[in-house]
This record gives C-alpha cells, structure tokens and sequence, in this order.
C-alpha cells in the first residue's frame, strides 16, 4: 500500500506541471480516479483467495490448485475442533485484550505513531503546494518542491 502511495506521490506533480495548465483539476482528478477503477475490478476478479480461506470454507480442491499455481507449500486441513474452542483471550474479546496488560501501552503507541506518520504524510501532500502558493512561490515550484518530498520519502 505505501509503495502505491509513494508511487502516487510521484506521479502527481509531474503529471500536474505537465498536464494541470491544459485539463485542470477536474482532469487531473478523472486522471487520479483511473487506478482504482481500472484496478480494484482487475484484483476482484484475477486474484484468487488464499488457501487458508478456501480450506476454512471446505473447498479444498480450489485451496490446493492455488497452492499449486502458486508453488505454495500445501497446508495441512485446519483442525476444525480446535478452531471452534475460543481461547481464553478471544472470550474477552480482541480489542479488551489489546487494550489491558502488557499490550495496551505498546497498542497505545503503535495507534499514536501511525496517526502522527499518516498525518504528516497527507499533511504534506495536501497543503504543502497551497501554503507555498501562499508564500508566494510559483506553481511550478510548489509542485516541484512536492515532487522532492516525495522522492525523498520513497
């Protein structure tokens, strides 16, 4: 996911300096919009399920021609009985178990971190060409500027 994003980041500002004075952002945002709707139907229909899934489901066949296709090693059956006995933590429920003990502090900080590096990144990416027009800085700066970050931080 973060490489696509990166990937994006990229493209943008050289997309925008070239293409942005010609279609605006209208056309830049239909350009924005081609990957999901090209991909997105591309994945839901060419990538198939992971064994593990199949052989929850009892398809075992198409579990094993995955494997197959994709040289995975061949997983032995999923002991049903034993996935059907919660464990101890699992009765509690997920998110109590993760927030009490010795996990909430480290949960805690993983939810903080990736909030503030999110943050920055879209922070960055949104902003950062407007405040610079702000500034007083040239279009093409701005999004040259862009283009350096995102570089910098792939």
């Amino acid at each position: 996911m973060f490489s696509g994003y990166a990937f994006g980041g990229i493209m943008t500002p050289l997309l925008a300096m070239a293409l942005l004075q010609h279609i605006g952002f209208r056309g830049m945002l239909a350009i924005g919009s081609l990957p999901v709707v090209t991909v997105v139907p591309l994945i839901f229909f060419l990538l198939p399920e992971s064994p593990a899934f199949l052989r929850v489901r009892r398809r075992i066949a198409e579990a094993e021609k995955v494997e197959n296709d994709y040289g995975l090693a061949h997983a032995s059956p999923a002991p049903v009985a034993a996935a059907a006995e919660p464990c101890r933590e699992a009765k509690k429920g997920r998110l109590a178990t993760m927030f009490s003990g010795v996990t909430a502090l480290a949960t805690l900080l993983f939810c903080l971190v990736g909030i503030s590096g999110q943050t920055l990144v879209y922070g960055l990416n949104t902003w950062m060409p407007q405040l610079m027009i702000l500034a007083d800085y040239s279009l093409a700066s701005s999004l040259s500027f862009l283009l350096t970050v995102n570089l910098e931080f792939s």
